[in-house]
C-alpha cells in the first residue's frame, strides 16, 4: 500500500508544483495590482487636493485684498477727515490772541469755541499748549479728565510740532487712558507761542469690523498693535522689542505701561497667494491668511486675516472627490475588461449550446410533432378562458356604470337644463337686439357642452373593452383621479365626503383602463358601505413607496367577523339580494394578481374598513432606467 501511495505521490508531483507556483504568481499579481490602483487613488486624491486647495486660497486672496482696501481706506480717510483742524486752530486769531496773553476771558471764551468746534467735527477732543507743553484750553474743560492744566510737552507729537511745524502720533491718552491718534500743528505769530492739538478715536471703525466678523489689526512701526477687530489683540507685539525701542515707549507713554505681550502668531507658509498663519489668541489654533498694506503717511502697517476654514474644506472635498473619481475610473475599467471577458465566455458558451440544439434537434422534433396537437388544444382552451375572463371584466364595469348611472344622468341633465334655459334666454336677448348678452350665453353653453362631452367621453371610455394583450407604464395617480371623476357624482348625491391624498409620479405596469375599473370597484363598495349615514367619508390614498400602494377607507361599519377571509370569492356578497352579483372584489382580485400584485383587507382601528393594494413600480415611459429612483 505504501509502494503503490510513494508512486501516486510522485507523478501527481510535477503538477502539485506547477499548481503551487500559479497560486503564488496569481497572489503576487493580485497584491501588485491592488498596490497600483490604491497608488492611483492616491495619486488622483492629491492631485485634486491641491487643485481645490489652490482655486480657494485664490478666492480667499481676493476677497481678502478687496477688505484689505477697505479697511486701509477707512482708515485713510479718518484721519484725512480731521488733518485740517490742527492748522484751522493754529490760524485762528482767537487761539493766538490767547496763547499771547492768556488772560481768564478769553481762556473761557476758548475753551466754549473749542468744545462747539469738536462737538460738530466729531472729534474726540481739541486742545492748545503753550510752548512749554501745559494745555491751556482744551474742548473737554468741564468734563472730569479735562486736559486743562495737564502737561504734555514729552509727548512726540508736541515735540514734532515745536520742531517741524506739524505732528502726528498714536498712543493711549495719559489722562482718560482712551487711545487715539493726536494731530498737531504749530502756533506762530513773530514766534512760536503754542502747539494746536486733534485727538482721532477709532472705536466705530473697530465696532465695524466686529460686527462684520472681520479679523484685522494695525500695527505702529514698532509692530505694536494698537488697533484691532478683536479686543484681546491689542497692545501686543508681533515681533521683539529691542531695549532702545522700548526705551523710546515708554518714555513718551505711547500705550500708558501696557504690557506689550508676545501675539502668539505662528507663520507656517509664504507664498505669491501671500502668508499662512496660525493665531493661538485664544489657544483655538485658528489658520488665517494674512495680507498687509503700509499707510506710509502715518507709519502704520494694516494686516487683513482671512479665516481659511473654507480652504481646509475645499482640501478635505478635493481629496474625497479626487479619491472617489479615481475609483470610479479605475472601477469603469475593471467592469468594461470584465464585460469583455463575460462577452467572450458568453459567445463559447452560444457555440456549445447550438453544438447541443443541433445534436438535440432530431430527438425533439418528433416529441414536438406529438405535442403540438396537445398545444393548440391548450391555446384554444387558453383563448377561450381568456375570452370568459375579459367578459367578465367588461360586464363589472357595466355594472359599475350601472350602479352609478343615476348620479352621472343627474351630472350630465345639469348641464343640459342649463344649456335650455341658456339658448331660451339667447332668444328673448337676440330679438331684443342684445347681442353682448347673446355672445355670453353662448360662451356659457359652450363651457357646458364641453363639460358634458369630457364625462362622456370618460363613460365612453371606461365602458370599452380593452384588449388583453395592450399592457405598458399605467399612472396610478391619473387612474385614480379618472375613477374619481365617475364616483363623485354618486358620492355628492349621497352626501358623502371623498377625502383625497394621491401622490405624483406613481407608477405601475398593465391596463389603465383595469386599474382604473380596480379603484373604481373599491370606491363603490365603500359608498355602499356608507350609505347616506350622516357624517359619512371615503378616502382615497395613492403612495410611491417601494410599491405602488392604493389604499380606500370609509367610515362604515366594517367587515362582520368571518367575513375578511371571504369577500374575494366569486358571487359572495353581504349586499341584500338584488343589489350585487359578488364578482366586483373576485375581478379586482384577479387584476391585482395577474400584474404580481397583492391585495388585502381589515377593519381600522377607529372604525370603518380599509382595502389596500401592492403593485409593483415600473419606469415612466421616457426615462431611462438609471434615472429612475
Amino acid at each position: 500500500m505504501r509502494a503503490i501511495t510513494a508512486v501516486a505521490l510522485s507523478a501527481w508531483r510535477p503538477y502539485t508544483g506547477a499548481l503551487a507556483r500559479r497560486v503564488v504568481d496569481g497572489r503576487w499579481r493580485g497584491a501588485l495590482a491592488l498596490l497600483a490602483v490604491l497608488a492611483v487613488i492616491a495619486a488622483g486624491a492629491a492631485a485634486a487636493r491641491f487643485a481645490w486647495e489652490q482655486a480657494e486660497l485664490r478666492k480667499v486672496r481676493e476677497t481678502g485684498a478687496h477688505r484689505l482696501v477697505a479697511v486701509v481706506e477707512n482708515l485713510r480717510a479718518s484721519v484725512a477727515r480731521e488733518a485740517h483742524l490742527p492748522l484751522m486752530l493754529a490760524l485762528d486769531p482767537d487761539v493766538q490772541a490767547t496763547l499771547v496773553e492768556p488772560g481768564a476771558t478769553r481762556i473761557d471764551a476758548l475753551n466754549r469755541k473749542l468744545a462747539t468746534i469738536g462737538a460738530a467735527a466729531g472729534v474726540a477732543a481739541l486742545y492748545v499748549m503753550d510752548p512749554a507743553g501745559d494745555t491751556v484750553a482744551a474742548s473737554n474743560w468741564n468734563q472730569p479728565g479735562s486736559f486743562v492744566g495737564q502737561h504734555y510737552g514729552f509727548r512726540p507729537y508736541f515735540r514734532d510740532a515745536v520742531a517741524n511745524g506739524r505732528g502726528g502720533y498714536f498712543g493711549i491718552g495719559v489722562t482718560t487712558g482712551r487711545a487715539g491718534y493726536f494731530l498737531s500743528r504749530a502756533v506762530v505769530t513773530d514766534e512760536l507761542v503754542g502747539v494746536a492739538v486733534a485727538k482721532v478715536e477709532f472705536g466705530e471703525q473697530e465696532a465695524v469690523w466686529q460686527g462684520a466678523r472681520e479679523h484685522v489689526l494695525v500695527t505702529d512701526r514698532h509692530g505694536i498693535v494698537f488697533l484691532a477687530s478683536e479686543a484681546h489683540w491689542k497692545y501686543r507685539k508681533l515681533a521683539a522689542l529691542d531695549d532702545a525701542m522700548r526705551a523710546e515707549i515708554e518714555r513718551s507713554q505711547q500705550y500708558a505701561g501696557a504690557a506689550l505681550d508676545l501675539l502668539p502668531a505662528t507663520r507656517l507658509a509664504s507664498g505669491a497667494l501671500g502668508e499662512v498663519v496660525r493665531i493661538d489668541d485664544p489657544p483655538d489654533g485658528r489658520l488665517y491668511l494674512e495680507q498687509s498694506a503700509e499707510l506710509a503717511e502715518l507709519g502704520w502697517t494694516v494686516h487683513q486675516f482671512t479665516d481659511l476654514d473654507g480652504v481646509m474644506a475645499a482640501r478635505r472635498d478635493g481629496a474625497l472627490i479626487g479619491g472617489i473619481a479615481s475609483a470610479l475610473v479605475i472601477a469603469i475599467g475593471l467592469y468594461l475588461r470584465q464585460r469583455r471577458r463575460t462577452r467572450a465566455a458568453e459567445r463559447r458558451a452560444r457555440v456549445q449550446l447550438e453544438e447541443r440544439v443541433v445534436a438535440r434537434t432530431r430527438e425533439l422534433r418528433e416529441a414536438n410533432a406529438q405535442l403540438q396537437g396537445e398545444i393548440e388544444e391548450r391555446r384554444r382552451a387558453e383563448a377561450e378562458l381568456r375570452s370568459a375572463q375579459d367578459d367578465l371584466l367588461q360586464a363589472g364595469r357595466l355594472a359599475a356604470l350601472g350602479q352609478m348611472s343615476a348620479a352621472i344622468a343627474h351630472e350630465i341633465n345639469q348641464p343640459l337644463a342649463a344649456m335650455r334655459t341658456y339658448a331660451a334666454s339667447g332668444r328673448v336677448l337676440l330679438e331684443r337686439g342684445q347681442a353682448g348678452e347673446v355672445g355670453a350665453n353662448l360662451h356659457a353653453i359652450g363651457d357646458l357642452a364641453e363639460r358634458m362631452a369630457r364625462i362622456t367621453a370618460h363613460l365612453k371610455t371606461f365602458a370599452r373593452k380593452d384588449d388583453p394583450g395592450a399592457g405598458g407604464a399605467v399612472d396610478a395617480a391619473r387612474a385614480a383621479e379618472r375613477a374619481l371623476e365617475l364616483v363623485e357624482a354618486r358620492a355628492r348625491d349621497a352626501g358623502v365626503e371623498i377625502v383625497r391624498q394621491i401622490a405624483a409620479g406613481a407608477w405601475t405596469a398593465g391596463s389603465e383602463i383595469r386599474l382604473e375599473q380596480v379603484v373604481v370597484n373599491l370606491l363603490n363598495n365603500a359608498l355602499d358601505a356608507v350609505g347616506s349615514q350622516p357624517g359619512a367619508r371615503v378616502e382615497l390614498v395613492v403612495q410611491r413607496a417601494a410599491r405602488v400602494r392604493i389604499e380606500v377607507r370609509d367610515n362604515g361599519p366594517g367587515f362582520a367577523a368571518g367575513q375578511i377571509g371571504q369577500i374575494f370569492d366569486p358571487f359572495y356578497t353581504t349586499k341584500p339580494v338584488g343589489e350585487g352579483l359578488g364578482l366586483g372584489l373576485s375581478i379586482t382580485y384577479g387584476i391585482v394578481r395577474d400584474w404580481g400584485g397583492s391585495i388585502r383587507a381589515a377593519n381600522r382601528a377607529g372604525g370603518g374598513a380599509e382595502m389596500v393594494v401592492l403593485l409593483p413600480r415600473c419606469t415612466p415611459p421616457g426615462v431611462g432606467e438609471e434615472n429612475h429612483e
